[in-house]
């Protein structure tokens, strides 16, 4: 069987969803005929990431969405060519097609082609968190009731366990902790954060003024930011400021990976909105290197995943204790877990795991 993955953006560039399946993928494409369909701000384009095909479909633009994004709620769209494309395919298949999809307005698109091949379609969405409250309400409820009413299967990260009530809900981990682990020699103190940040949800003010001070008491540590959002103006000033701090902007995911994996102690920062969880914190303990967590609420779900982690720090955002974050960073910068470790301890994380489970499910379907 075919299986389309749908989701709204695709590597190179860094989102949620596309950095969740991307290490699922070589695993699914062992077994399946895989195709990604994604958008894409340019033109319609067909390109190969991994040996897997990716389908770019360009945006609809709509004016008045834009408009209406500054004061209320947007209508929920699907894209108009990709519905097309999967109409015909499906329309010229002889064999059942899988469609997974993962962000919100690809579900619907998927929901809409299984009310109108229902023999034709296996249904299975992976939803990563609760539909995005920026959509009209009678949307949101709309979708939500589409889910539970067309979908075969509903895959979902724990956090979302009460959030349907279909009984073929299936809890699946996010399939991230791979071996990134690098053989090389620590002997300086280069720390990196690579993420979002703006000024609401995830607000880098209370981190910048620690790193200003460290400039002026610890000159041997060094601070590299990669990131996007809304608080580029806060980053630059710093490093103008500063001899210890970078801003390097963004990165793809595949960089980002190596930047994590060749430093020396990570940062990461939790959400104010403790609903979300990102899935960075991943790519990070998979390096196996010490990781300082700045979180902003008790509830912050960081604080559960990084309890089998050997070298952290959790330091609350309010109340940042900079002799004891030096003092970790001193004692901790050159050491590093092995992964037979980290695999054992976060092996419901793994690719091979998620698959697993997956698949079994999908092969159901297939029998019949």
């Amino acid at each position: 069987m075919k299986i389309f993955v749908m989701l709204e953006t695709f590597l190179p560039q860094i989102t949620p969803s596309g950095n969740l399946i991307s290490h699922l993928l070589p695993l699914i494409n062992k077994n399946f005929k895989v195709e990604i369909i994604c958008q894409t701000n340019n033109q319609n384009t067909e390109d190969i990431v991994n040996n897997i095909k990716v389908r770019r479909f360009r945006k609809n633009v709509r004016i008045t969405d834009k408009l209406l994004s500054k004061i209320r709620r947007l209508p929920m769209h699907y894209n108009e060519e990709m519905n097309l494309f999967l109409i015909e395919t499906i329309n010229n298949s002889e064999e059942k097609i899988i469609l997974l999809p993962i962000t919100s307005r690809e579900i619907l698109l998927a929901t809409c082609l299984k009310e109108q091949f229902p023999s034709k379609i296996i249904l299975v969405p992976f939803l990563l968190e609760e539909i995005h409250n920026f959509f009209k309400l009678k949307d949101i409820r709309n979708l939500h009731s589409r889910i539970e009413n067309f979908c075969d299967e509903i895959f979902i990260l724990p956090k979302l366990e009460n959030y349907f009530t279909n009984r073929n809900v299936i809890q699946l981990e996010h399939p991230m902790i791979i071996d990134n682990i690098s053989t090389s020699i620590k002997t300086k103190k280069k720390i990196v954060y690579i993420g979002g940040l703006d000024k609401v949800n995830r607000n880098p003010q209370k981190i910048l003024d620690f790193i200003k001070k460290m400039d002026k008491y610890n000159k041997d540590v060094f601070f590299n930011f990669y990131g996007y959002g809304s608080v580029d103006y806060l980053l630059k000033k710093v490093q103008s400021e500063t001899s210890n701090f970078t801003y390097h902007g963004s990165v793809e995911y595949s960089k980002a990976l190596e930047i994590l994996r060749d430093s020396s102690l990570i940062i990461t920062i939790g959400n104010k909105n403790t609903n979300l969880v990102p899935s960075k914190l991943f790519d990070c303990i998979s390096t196996g290197n010490p990781i300082v967590h700045f979180y902003q609420d008790n509830n912050d779900p960081y604080l559960t995943y990084l309890k089998e982690y050997p070298y952290h720090l959790n330091v609350p955002m309010n109340n940042i204790d900079y002799d004891k974050v030096v003092e970790f960073i001193n004692n901790n910068f050159m050491n590093r877990s092995n992964f037979d470790f980290i695999e054992k301890k976060y092996f419901e994380y793994t690719p091979e795991k998620v698959y697993s489970d997956m698949h079994e499910v999908i092969m159901k379907y297939e029998e019949k």
